[in-house]
């Protein structure tokens, strides 16, 4: 698994930050994750808490280290939002659409 940094191993702390993103009412709902409309704001989190991880213990394989783990991690995401799907087009003259 590479999170930005080039983190080669899923390591404890992964679970225990997913962990403590379930809140009382989530868990009062059932879930035992938070819920998937919460999807990219939880991976940004975790992604930056395995990023402190590395460095702290030295695996990680890029430098230097982000000041701002999750700013780096939203910088480095990849986005699916675009202005528009639909090509420019102009009108021909003397025709009506």
């Amino acid at each position: 698994m590479t999170v930005s940094v080039c983190l080669k191993n899923i390591v404890a702390c992964w679970f225990q930050a997913l962990a403590e993103m379930v809140t009382e009412q989530h868990l009062q709902e059932g879930r035992v994750y938070p819920p998937l409309s919460d999807v990219r704001e939880v991976s940004t989190k975790l992604a930056a808490r395995l990023i402190e991880y590395a460095y702290k213990e030295g695996i990680a394989t890029t430098y230097p280290e982000p000041s701002d783990k999750e700013e780096h991690v939203r910088q480095n995401q990849y986005h699916n939002k675009y202005e528009s799907f639909v090509p420019v087009t102009y009108p021909w003259p003397g025709i009506e659409y």
